[in-house]
């Protein structure tokens, strides 16, 4: 019967090698090892806006606007008296669409807050769809008066009535937290 001999570990060149190279990693490199907490996060860029032309000027206001800006706009008396008329047909045609909007959008919101299920989803695309349909109109009533009431200013006073709008729209957005 064989003798069973003690097993003995007896370190070789091989390990010898790896030992003294793992320690001069361990060495050269502990500068690297960093502590998670001194990590710094490379800071989160701002979401950035790029608007067309057209786009920064914003959604189109009411003719009211240009009232507002009579005196940077260097509006006439006459100027000023068929904005007003222009302005009045426009609220009187928008008050109700108005009206309707925002009850169309105090719908859907409860509906959105409500809890859905699978077979709400054709009422609530309807709902939806109409409250799209009714602030499309108010759009189009917008545009509408405003491009009427563009014919009524003279080419600086236009030019001027972009650059306020550009303005008054650019801090919004960023007030927004936008750039």
């Amino acid at each position: 019967m064989p003798s069973r001999r003690k097993w003995r570990f007896v370190p070789g060149p091989g390990t010898t090698i790896a030992l003294m190279i793992a320690a001069y990693v361990l060495i050269t490199n502990r500068d690297m090892v960093q502590d998670p907490s001194e990590i710094r996060q490379p800071p989160r860029e701002q979401a950035k806006v790029v608007l067309t032309p057209q786009q920064r000027l914003g959604p189109t206001p009411d003719i009211a606007y240009l009232l507002d800006k009579k005196a940077v706009l260097k509006l006439t008396e006459s100027q000023q008296a068929n904005l007003r008329v222009m302005s009045d047909e426009q609220q009187t045609e928008l008050k109700p669409l108005l009206a309707k909007v925002r009850k169309s959008g105090e719908d859907l919101g409860g509906m959105l807050k409500g809890n859905l299920k699978p077979s709400s989803t054709p009422v609530l695309s309807a709902a939806g769809g109409e409250f799209s349909k009714l602030s499309a109109r108010v759009f189009e009533i917008r545009n509408t008066y405003w491009l009427r009431a563009s014919k009524i200013l003279d080419k600086p006073q236009r030019q001027q009535a972009a650059r306020e709008r550009e303005a008054d729209f650019m801090t919004a957005i960023n007030r927004l937290g936008y750039k």
